[in-house]
């Protein structure tokens, strides 16, 4: 089998393809810097453990913590300090 970085690349999923259709919807959530779109990606009894803070239970901690992080600076994308320089 032979990886086909075009096929990876799609913007847009096919329909039949729930892990596709996840991870598009996570990548235009950070995008777009839509925590709720990102949080519908998790699960009920998600745990995030972001780095030097105590973790997080469930989905309204993490939608609390995706929603008091500062906003990125002009030349990055992303939700909090986990931020992508372009």
């Amino acid at each position: 089998m032979s990886y086909n970085r075009a096929t990876k690349m799609k913007n847009s999923p096919e329909p039949s393809d729930p892990i596709a259709e996840g991870r598009h919807t996570w990548t235009e959530g950070v995008k777009t810097a839509d925590a709720a779109r990102v949080i519908s990606t998790f699960c009920d009894d998600i745990v995030l453990m972001p780095p030097n803070e105590t973790s997080l239970y469930g989905k309204g901690e993490a939608m609390e913590w995706l929603e008091l992080s500062p906003a990125p600076s002009p030349g990055e994308r992303g939700l909090n300090e986990w931020t992508l320089k372009k």
